[in-house]
């Protein structure tokens, strides 16, 4: 099962590529939201993207930056290590919808200061969107059944097929 959301931070326009491209910074919103929901890193994924440089038309001093976070647990009634109950898994989601951007920048902050990127001031000051967090959603983490386009044809083939033995 999967736990996903969303949240916004801003840094400086002029780093937006470089930031997003960092691992330092990648691997620091990873450990802030493992560390948020008490789950292994390796169970949390992070994508960042430019969500906004602020407007269209104009320059600006600041860019948007969209993290999408990514929790895959395996669920169950086991007590095997990896897996978890339901609720653990509602737990999770309940923290993370009580959990503000401001919050998850914070902690990104902390865990940033320990990288090399970090200590060596790669990067101006990250500040939090606020009111940009999502609601987490539960979901499965297993991929949608895609028929081929030779099984999705397959009945309509049927259908011509017993339509033209009836007109005969």
């Amino acid at each position: 099962m999967i736990v996903s959301g969303t949240f916004r931070a801003t840094v400086a326009a002029s780093e937006a590529q470089d930031f997003i491209s960092n691992s330092d910074v990648q691997n620091s919103f990873v450990a802030a939201i493992a560390k948020t929901v008490n789950v292994p890193e390796s169970t949390v994924e992070v994508t960042l993207s430019v969500f906004s440089s602020g407007g269209s038309r104009r320059l600006t001093a600041e860019a948007e930056i969209l993290v999408t976070y990514t929790i895959t647990v395996e669920v169950g009634t086991s007590g095997d290590a990896g897996v978890m109950s339901e609720s653990e898994l509602d737990s999770i989601a309940d923290t993370l919808a009580s959990t503000t951007a401001g919050d998850l920048v914070a902690d990104f902050n902390t865990e940033f200061q320990s990288t090399d990127s970090g200590t060596n001031s790669v990067f101006s000051a990250v500040a939090a969107v606020e009111g940009s967090e999502t609601t987490p959603t539960i979901g499965s983490a297993e991929p949608p059944t895609i028929n081929s386009r030779a099984e999705a044809a397959f009945p309509q083939a049927l259908l011509l097929a017993t339509v033209c033995w009836l007109i005969l």
